[in-house]
């Protein structure tokens, strides 16, 4: 990334009333924060400063799920890591079919939401996905395991560790 170019718009950031009322209700932590009016990758840009600038993660929830992949896209282009918990895919009260790697994917989202970090996260998400009901984080956390290539899987083991969480 051009630092000088990033360096002379975080200091016209800074000076932008706008961006300081943004960046106080972040200080402050007046959530709900609402932004609109916000085009392009811009989003993102500004998301990259809060979260740098103050060592603070945060959740952005978008109205679809076409809309926070998109700012993900653009959190990836920036080189910003962020974590994606995905909506289950599937029309209300329909069965998720149990082979899905979906549940892969919102598990380990949620595993890692569980876990302590020193690092700021940054959640992105629909209003849709996060409508469903949602385990403990101290129920997700007694019933992970890491299992790595090439090692031996006790699966009896690993089925009674899943199973108060619904994996099956």
């Amino acid at each position: 990334m051009n630092t000088l170019f990033d360096t002379a718009c975080a200091q016209k950031l800074k000076t932008y009333k706008p961006y300081q009322d943004l960046a106080k209700a972040f200080s402050d932590r007046e959530f709900p924060i609402s932004v609109s009016a916000v085009h392009g990758s811009f989003l993102a840009l500004l998301c990259e400063k809060l979260v740098r600038r103050f060592n603070r993660g945060v959740t952005l929830v978008f109205p679809s799920e076409k809309e926070a992949e998109l700012f993900a896209r653009d959190c990836a282009e920036i080189g910003l890591p962020c974590l994606v918990f995905p909506w289950w895919g599937v029309a209300p009260y329909r069965e998720v079919p149990a082979n899905s790697p979906i549940f892969g994917r919102r598990v380990r989202i949620l595993s890692e939401l569980a876990t302590a970090s020193n690092q700021p996260r940054i959640l992105i998400t629909s209003v849709r996905s996060l409508l469903g009901m949602l385990p403990p984080p101290e129920q997700l956390l007694r019933s992970s395991f890491l299992i790595q290539q090439g090692q031996r899987l006790d699966l009896p083991e690993a089925i009674s560790a899943t199973s108060p969480v619904g994996v099956r």
